[in-house]
């Protein structure tokens, strides 16, 4: 791998966490600034999914084997064994 292809890597997985870290700042912001629960659960769950797409997007970049590491830490978080 070129260190171009590394640095365009480093540069997308910034951008789409950099998203995901904006989302919840607005959260955040939501929280304190809105009093309607409706706002609020729509806020939670739009950072929520843009973390999970962000997740994916980064297995997609990084390839299969942050799939597999992250089936692993959901197993050991739920104590279940992964095969």
């Amino acid at each position: 791998m070129t260190m171009i292809q590394r640095a365009n890597k480093k540069l997308i997985l910034g951008g789409i966490w950099s998203v995901v870290a904006l989302s919840w700042i607005i959260l955040g912001a939501v929280f304190f600034l809105s009093e309607e629960r409706t706002t609020a659960i729509i806020a939670v769950t739009s950072a929520a999914i843009m973390a999970e797409i962000a997740v994916w997007l980064s297995a997609l970049i990084l390839g299969l084997a942050m799939v597999d590491a992250r089936k692993a830490i959901w197993g050991r978080l739920f104590q279940r064994k992964v095969a």
